[in-house]
């Protein structure tokens, strides 16, 4: 596990972490990190990113946990 993914799975709302991470309030590293994790998801799992971003983000969670 990374540590930015021990980092955000220690935030009280992690789900919250990662939707203002994707949006860059958590700097560009972590934008980047981020946005990249979740289009692969989305393409991989056949989800629309601008309508299923809260399945995506579950599922973002999810993968974490498991690295």
């Amino acid at each position: 596990m990374t540590r930015l993914y021990e980092y955000i799975l220690a935030q009280d709302d992690p789900f919250e972490f990662i939707y203002d991470g994707i949006r860059g309030h958590h700097g560009e590293e972590t934008e980047k990190t981020l946005t990249e994790m979740y289009y692969d998801i989305a393409v991989d799992c056949g989800l629309h990113p601008d309508d299923d971003f809260e399945k995506i983000i579950e599922r973002m969670v999810g993968q974490m946990e498991v690295a």
